[in-house]
């Protein structure tokens, strides 16, 4: 009986940090807390990486994985996705580096600046301005780089905001 018992708890054990590991996977980031998003947060992103996991181009992958953070509200988690993004598309990047076209190339780039952006951004709410700027400005020679005229004028606008404050 008490073999029976113990196989039971192992077995249930088992499938629930599966499932919690299974979670966490399909969600990206294992240090994220999940249970501390809203509704609204947890749906943005749930959205989001629906897309990303059923999408087969890398590139266009990373260009959606880059905007999670556009439409959430926690900090912890604009930080972690963006930080995330600018890490897989500049792994990516490495690797086809000379291979991209020209338009993947583009969009690369914008979804690296679009990354850099939401990470000043989340710096400049915590009022960290020094590591903000820095991201600003990156993302800015992005931007300049590739001609986002519209986008630059936004990256400006943030920068103006943190030294205003």
């Amino acid at each position: 009986m008490r073999q029976l018992v113990l196989i039971f708890v192992l077995f249930v054990s088992t499938a629930v940090l599966s499932q919690e590991y299974g979670r966490k996977s399909y969600y990206i980031i294992d240090s994220l807390d999940l249970s501390v998003l809203n509704s609204s947060d947890s749906s943005a992103i749930y959205q989001t990486l629906n897309e990303y996991h059923t999408t087969k181009n890398s590139v266009s992958r990373l260009v959606l994985f880059s905007e999670i953070s556009n439409s959430i509200d926690n900090i912890d988690a604009q930080l972690a996705y963006s930080k995330a993004a600018l890490s897989k598309i500049r792994t990516f990047y490495r690797r086809q580096k000379g291979k991209l076209s020209d338009s993947d190339y583009f969009k690369l780039k914008e979804a690296e600046s679009n990354a850099l952006i939401n990470l000043g951004s989340a710096y400049r709410n915590l009022g960290k301005h020094k590591k903000s700027l820095s991201y600003f400005f990156e993302a800015k020679e992005i931007c300049e780089e590739i001609g986002l005229k519209k986008k630059l004028t936004s990256i400006l606008i943030n920068i103006g905001g943190v030294f205003y404050n």
